[in-house]
């Protein structure tokens, strides 16, 4: 068989690929041939387990005893170079290990992560590599408009809500943690607090009713979640659920009620750490975020009832006990462990605000949120976010407020801000 003839017999495969889940899958079909004959074909989730079609193409050449060594590879999509679980073997490395003799790709991956890296670790790896004809091309291109257009928006799919919604605080606290990991890494506990400030904040409008231009407060709930679970990652913290659950085992950590009783005396007092630790060892823990907001309803039901700004005020406390805790973290690191669960059970009593005439309260939020990251940054659209350490929309919307840097000081110009040399003559230092 002539290669166009076996490159026609992968898009073939592309094209009886489908989406494991409702996330865009790529579909991807394969060939291994040798001297134009052809040996194995298989094509992306034909195991219904979502395997890569040059996984999938390999294991049936291992299936029959036949070496890959040597083969010429038909692949509809650049073989990735990365993937999610470091237990799982990116199929370029696959194909070099397995000493291929020569690899042709339909298109190059959208995904930013593997982006003609796979050809390039192919050629690193003395592989020679070719493209398909721009016919067959296109043909693969039209049957991967969803995967590629979701690496353009960004935007997940009705079916990939459905289908994730459900997942636990400890799920999406990896999943946020894995998008942002390496963004965050240059920036300090502090910062990652200044963050979540500045999304509570925003969170504020519900009770001052100010408008904003793209200011949603539901929205910011959302960002306020994340950048909390991105501060706990910062800060190495193992189970964020664990966490929660140390300081509300189900009930109020001072009476231990549910709900909460009106005679408990909580104000100047630690709870009864072994006292609650018993409590937790008899209850359920809850798994989903709407689940652990629906515990926060049903421990403190009369905070519903509660005008906006009450809760931002008690926000706003907790806030003010969570900024020390990050300020002596490095000396006194257990006190994070005390004050953050507060935090979060306060974000979460804004959502149960929200949710006051809800049919099934916490439904909103699962679904939210799973929309707010689908297992990618929403902006660059990669599942590890490689937007700049500062988005130019944030730029263009502080522009405004930013008032002219230079003071007028008895009729004449002053820079607002001094040179770096100048404080030390300034302060005297």
């Amino acid at each position: 068989m002539t290669d166009r003839e076996l490159m026609e017999i992968a898009v073939e495969e592309a094209e009886r690929s489908h989406p494991e889940d409702g996330q865009p899958r790529p579909r991807v079909g394969v060939v291994f041939a040798k001297d134009g004959d052809l040996l194995a074909r298989a094509h992306r989730n034909e195991d219904g387990d979502g395997s890569h079609a040059e996984f999938l193409g390999l294991k049936k050449l291992e299936d029959k005893n036949i070496s890959a060594e040597g083969t010429s590879v038909y692949t509809t999509l650049e073989p990735c170079i990365h993937r999610r679980s470091t237990k799982k073997i990116p199929c370029a490395k696959r194909l070099s290990d397995a000493k291929v003799a020569r690899v042709f790709y339909g298109i190059i991956d959208p995904h930013r992560t593997v982006q003609s890296k796979g050809i390039l670790h192919l050629r690193n790896h003395q592989i020679p590599v070719e493209s398909f004809p721009s016919d067959l091309a296109n043909r693969i291109e039209a049957c991967n408009v969803e995967f590629r257009q979701a690496f353009t928006r960004g935007e997940p799919t009705t079916e990939f809500i459905n289908l994730n919604h459900g997942r636990r605080l400890d799920e999406w606290y990896q999943t946020v943690n894995r998008i942002y990991w390496r963004q965050n890494l240059g920036r300090s506990p502090a910062d990652l607090f200044g963050h979540l400030v500045e999304t509570i904040a925003a969170i504020s409008l519900l009770e001052t009713a100010k408008k904003k231009p793209g200011a949603d407060p539901r929205q910011f709930v959302l960002k306020a979640i994340a950048w909390w679970l991105a501060m706990c990652g910062r800060l190495r913290i193992s189970s964020v659920e664990a966490m929660v659950w140390a300081k509300f085992p189900g009930a109020c950590p001072y009476c231990l009620a549910m709900p909460h009783s009106d005679n408990c005396r909580s104000v100047g007092q630690s709870p009864d750490w072994q006292h609650v630790q018993l409590a937790g060892a008899q209850r359920k823990r809850p798994s989903t975020l709407g689940g652990w907001q629906r515990m926060f309803r049903e421990i403190y039901p009369a905070t519903q009832q509660d005008a906006p700004g009450r809760i931002f005020a008690h926000l706003t406390e907790e806030l003010g006990e969570l900024a020390e805790a990050i300020r002596v973290f490095e000396v006194v690191p257990g006190l994070f462990l005390n004050e953050a669960p507060d935090v979060f059970a306060w974000i979460l009593q804004i959502q149960n605000l929200l949710d006051k005439d809800a049919s099934e309260p916490g439904l909103a939020l699962d679904r939210a949120f799973c929309a707010a990251y689908p297992d990618m940054c929403r902006y660059c659209a990669a599942e590890e976010c490689e937007c700049p350490y500062i988005l130019p929309s944030t730029v263009g919307r502080l522009g405004g407020a930013i008032p002219p840097t230079k003071f007028l000081v008895d009729g004449s110009e002053k820079d607002a801000f001094l040179s770096v040399e100048k404080p030390t003559e300034l302060f005297e230092l």
